[in-house]
């Protein structure tokens, strides 16, 4: 059983609020949080309401259908609008839509190497013309997040030793490639690196027609009509 409703990362709430201040005005986000995810999957995070991070790591356990819970090596950075993600897990959102009132959320994932950073905002369902304001204003959450890491340094340090974990076997129960054999995985990135299946078959020293299978499955898992399809959805699960 996962504990977290005793570490410290709450008494950040207000200092949370007071920094994403300035998006919250501008774009009426009503939720944010921030995640560190290490290479052991240890992990601390911020959030601006207590009881979702307990619901979405102890309670509904919503952190299994995540499509970012990997090694944070795996995690490259990205910026993913939720409503345009092509595998949205319907247990996260709905979840999230219905406890809490929030909705159309974007995630932003930095990559450090050793470490990745998450962060996350949110609004309410009604407003679904905030990806406009997401799309348009990138630079914006950059500045935020520059802005974030100068103003939480020391608390990011404080909370460095207050890491909890969450079982590694219940995690993606729900992620499109999970139970991939290593061989449909090694094709996927073979994939969208570019490579024919004649290549791909030429460097796993496999005949093109068990290329073709795995990439079958491939798309039946990603529920892709064709091949151009495939490795749009897999770019944005890989």
């Amino acid at each position: 059983m996962v504990d977290i409703t005793n570490k410290p990362y709450f008494s950040y709430n207000e200092i949370l609020e007071k920094v994403s201040e300035p998006l919250r005005n501008a774009a009426d986000i009503k939720f944010m949080g921030h995640g560190r995810l290490f290479p052991n999957r240890s992990r601390f995070l911020i959030a601006s309401e207590k009881d979702w991070a307990i619901d979405f790591f102890t309670i509904s356990k919503l952190y299994r259908y995540g499509i970012y819970e990997r090694s944070p090596q795996d995690i490259p950075s990205k910026f993913d609008m939720w409503d345009h993600l092509p595998y949205a897990p319907p247990e996260i959102y709905v979840g999230c839509k219905e406890k809490f009132g929030i909705a159309h959320g974007l995630t932003i994932i930095q990559q450090f190497g050793d470490y990745c950073d998450s962060f996350v905002f949110a609004t309410t369902p009604q407003n679904s013309q905030i990806n406009n304001f997401y799309l348009n204003q990138k630079e914006l959450f950059s500045i935020f997040m520059k802005n974030f890491y100068k103003t939480m340094d020391k608390t990011l340090q404080i909370l460095k030793p207050h890491t909890f974990m969450v079982p590694p076997d219940l995690a993606i129960i729900n992620n499109p490639l999970h139970g991939l054999s290593m061989r449909q995985k090694e094709c996927s990135h073979l994939l969208i690196e570019g490579h024919t299946t004649k290549e791909i078959a030429k460097i796993l020293d496999l005949s093109p027609r068990t290329i073709e299978t795995h990439l079958d499955i491939l798309k039946d898992k990603m529920k892709a009509k064709n091949r151009p399809q495939l490795v749009h959805l897999l770019r944005n699960v890989l």
